[in-house]
């Protein structure tokens, strides 16, 4: 599926907006033109819960909040929103929950991206051991191979004392 294509042929949007925190908050449902630029949205959201809006979040399918802070978060909400109704027959409008919190403007600064068609990588047996097992995993492996035996306990050798 095109989802690039399928949010290019949106012509609005509807948002349901949060006024407030809670399990069942009390929301006002919003339509916007899809060529609106953030900080169109920004102050309409504002307007409507009656305090400066930063930023707003929206959940994905994983149920994960994603904020919106920018024109390239709002065309990427845009491809969730014409995704999810491709899912959907019975999508409602996209419930979302404005922020009044600063947005900080050092975000990727490295400019990753992500490759969510890529393959996943083998990465042997070092997926299986946490971070904090990891050297003493590698380190037994090693033993393991040289025949040796790695492991702390008494057992035979020396010693007694």
């Amino acid at each position: 599926c095109d989802t690039q294509n399928m949010a290019e042929e949106l012509e609005c949007v509807v948002l349901r907006v949060a006024k407030r925190p809670g399990n069942m908050p009390e929301c006002v449902i919003l339509s916007f033109p899809v060529s609106a630029a953030f900080a169109y949205y920004r102050d309409t959201i504002s307007e409507e819960v009656g305090f400066p809006v930063t930023s707003f979040e929206y959940e994905d399918e994983e149920r994960d909040r994603i904020m919106v802070s920018c024109d390239a978060d709002l065309k990427n909400m845009f491809r969730f929103y014409a995704w999810m109704q491709e899912q959907s027959s019975s999508l409602g409008p996209l419930l979302v929950y404005p922020s009044s919190r600063p947005v900080s403007r050092r975000r990727n600064i490295l400019g990753l991206t992500i490759n969510a068609d890529a393959a996943p990588m083998d990465t042997g047996d070092r997926a299986t051991a946490s971070p904090r097992e990891a050297p003493h995993a590698a380190a037994a492996a090693a033993a393991a191979s040289n025949g040796h035996h790695s492991g702390g306990g008494g057992g035979g050798g020396g010693g007694g004392g």
